[in-house]
C-alpha cells in the first residue's frame, strides 16, 4: 500500500500517465525560456552599455584638438606668442631665472625655442613644474645625449621600436643652451612691432629683462572677460572653459628639446601653454581688440583734457602775472 501511494502514476490510466510527463516537460522548458529570457536581457543590456561606452570613447577621440596647428606656415606673424619658464637661482633658489622661452605664430607652430643658461648659478631646475633638467643648460650635452640614446636603442630595438626613439634623435638635432644676451636679443628683435600673446606675460617679459608697447600687448590673464571677480584666473581653467580641452597635465614645459619643425612634427603637448594664449585670443580676437581701441581712445581723450586745463591754467597764471605788472 504504500508503495502504491509512493509511485500512483502507475495506478493511472495510460493517457492520464502521459499528460502528467507532458505537464511535467513543459514547466521544465518555461522555467528554462525564463531563465534564458533573463540571460539575453542582461546580456543585452551590457553589450548596449559597452556600445554606450566606446561611443563615448570614440566621441572624445574624435574631438578635434583645438591646440593642433591650422597651417604648416612656420614664419614669423604680425601676432607672436610666448611662453617662458623658469629656474631657480640665488641662495635658497627662491629667485627666478629664465631657463627657456618659446614663440609660436599666429597659426600655433613653434618659431623659436631655445634653453637658457642664466647667469647666476642654478640652485633648483624645477623640474616637476618647467621640466628643465641640469643637462638641459649645459653648454654642450650631445655626448649625454648621445649615451641616453645608445642605452635607448638597446631596450627598443627589443620592445618599444623605432618611434620611441624620434624624440632622442630629435634632441641629437638639437642646440645646446645658450647664453642668456643671445636669447635677449634674438626674443627682443622677433617680438618688435608684433602683438604679444601670452599669460602673466609681465613675468616673461621681467626674465627676458624686456618692455614691450602695452598697446600691442594681449595678456590672458589681464584680459576683463577672463577674471573672476576681478581675479587672473590660470591659463589650465581658462584652456578648459574656453577651449574644453586640458592642459599642464604632465611637467609644464613649454616645448621639448626639440628643434621648432621637429617639435610641430613631433608632439604638440609640450607647447600647450603658447598655443593656448594664443588659441584664446584668435577665438576672442574681435572684442578684444575692440576693448584695446576703445582704452587708448579714452586714454588720448584724456591726455587731451589734461593738456587743455593745463594750458588754461597757464593762460590764467599769465593773465594774472600781467595784471599785476600793470598795477
Amino acid at each position: 500500500m504504500a508503495g502504491k501511494l509512493k509511485n500512483p502514476s502507475k495506478n493511472l490510466n495510460p493517457n492520464w500517465a502521459q499528460l502528467l510527463e507532458k505537464l511535467k516537460s513543459n514547466g521544465s522548458k518555461n522555467q528554462f525560456s525564463r531563465h534564458s529570457n533573463r540571460l539575453d536581457t542582461e546580456n543585452q543590456k551590457s553589450i548596449l552599455g559597452k556600445r554606450k561606452e566606446r561611443s563615448d570613447e570614440d566621441s572624445e577621440a574624435s574631438k578635434p584638438n583645438p591646440l593642433l596647428p591650422t597651417s604648416s606656415d612656420c614664419s614669423l606673424t604680425d601676432v607672436v606668442a610666448m611662453d617662458c619658464e623658469m629656474v631657480g637661482v640665488g641662495s635658497l633658489g627662491n629667485k627666478s631665472a629664465l631657463g627657456r622661452v618659446t614663440l609660436v605664430n599666429k597659426w600655433g607652430n613653434v618659431i623659436y625655442d631655445e634653453h637658457v643658461r642664466p647667469v647666476e648659478y642654478v640652485v633648483d631646475f624645477r623640474t616637476e613644474i618647467s621640466g628643465i633638467r641640469p643637462q638641459d643648460l649645459k653648454k654642450d650635452h650631445r655626448r649625454v645625449l648621445e649615451k641616453e640614446l645608445a642605452l635607448e636603442t638597446d631596450r627598443s630595438s627589443h620592445s618599444r621600436g623605432f618611434n620611441n626613439l624620434l624624440p632622442l634623435y630629435a634632441v641629437l638635432l638639437s642646440f645646446p643652451a645658450k647664453n642668456f644676451n643671445v636669447v635677449q636679443k634674438k626674443v627682443a628683435e622677433m617680438i618688435k612691432g608684433k602683438v604679444l600673446v601670452g599669460h602673466a606675460l609681465r613675468n616673461d617679459l621681467k626674465a627676458l629683462l624686456l618692455t614691450h608697447p602695452k598697446k600691442d600687448i594681449r595678456d590672458s590673464s589681464e584680459y576683463a572677460p577672463f577674471l573672476k571677480e576681478g581675479r587672473s584666473r590660470s591659463l589650465k581653467n581658462l584652456a578648459a572653459q574656453f577651449l574644453d580641452v586640458e592642459i599642464q597635465n604632465g611637467e609644464h614645459c613649454p616645448v621639448s628639446y626639440f628643434s621648432p619643425h621637429l617639435v610641430n612634427m613631433l608632439t604638440s603637448s609640450q607647447i600647450e601653454d603658447a598655443r593656448a594664449a594664443m588659441m584664446l585670443y584668435q577665438k576672442n580676437m574681435k572684442p578684444w581688440e575692440r576693448s584695446v581701441k576703445d582704452f587708448i581712445r579714452h586714454k588720448e581723450n584724456k591726455k587731451k583734457r589734461g593738456n587743455r586745463k593745463k594750458k588754461f591754467k597757464d593762460a590764467e597764471g599769465l593773465t594774472g602775472n600781467i595784471s599785476t605788472a600793470a598795477s
